[in-house]
């Protein structure tokens, strides 16, 4: 299977002092290059590779850590050096980022429906299911209530311990809009009605 990379944490080095520039020019089929001196190449302090491709933004820990979802179905949490701490299957894949709660439980949702709650040390805490596929990322409020849009054209609140607290049907899917909240709590969503709510 193709590996695919994501690259973290560049720094300068010394080295390759010159880039390439690329110019092509209309109703023409050849591409003229040059080389142009500069004073610095970045380059990655190291790479990690998933099975599949990453739309999920990473959310970094407060020590350094780092939690991002793949289309391989895992949920990675890896330290800040590149290395694998754990990973955790769900059932589909995984286009929505994840969010990490006041305790340390990481909440991401997936296409498999479901909005999963995990624990800081990998484990699951539990599953809240929806009626379609999740690509919207959650959101948390000062309660820890979460907050998750979903294709079924719902929006959902979810209590801290994975119960419904309410729901609200829009007029269309929820595909990759994610909610946001105000200071005085009130929650904005966008749907594929072409509605904000």
């Amino acid at each position: 299977m193709k590996i695919l990379i994501i690259k973290y944490v560049l720094r300068f080095l010394l080295a390759y002092q010159f880039c390439i520039t690329i110019n092509t020019f209309a109703k023409e089929e050849i591409s003229y290059m040059r080389k142009e001196n500069i004073p610095y190449k970045y380059v990655p302090w190291w790479k990690f590779p998933t099975e599949a491709k990453i739309y999920s933004s990473i959310v970094i820990n407060n020590d350094g850590s780092m939690y991002f979802g793949s289309y391989d179905q895992n949920l990675y949490h890896i330290s800040n050096n590149g290395k694998l701490i754990w990973k955790f299957k769900t059932n589909g894949e995984i286009y929505s980022s994840p969010v990490i709660d006041k305790k340390g439980i990481i909440y991401v949702g997936s296409t498999d429906h479901n909005l999963y709650a995990i624990n800081s040390d990998g484990t699951l805490k539990w599953i809240f299911e929806t009626g379609d596929e999740i690509y919207s990322s959650p959101i948390i409020d000062k309660k820890g209530i979460i907050y998750v849009g979903s294709n079924d054209a719902k929006i959902y609140a979810i209590n801290p311990n994975g119960t419904k607290k309410w729901e609200f049907k829009t007029g269309g899917a929820i595909f990759s809009a994610s909610p946001a909240i105000d200071s005085k709590g009130n929650i904005y969503i966008g749907s594929n009605d072409n509605n904000l709510y």
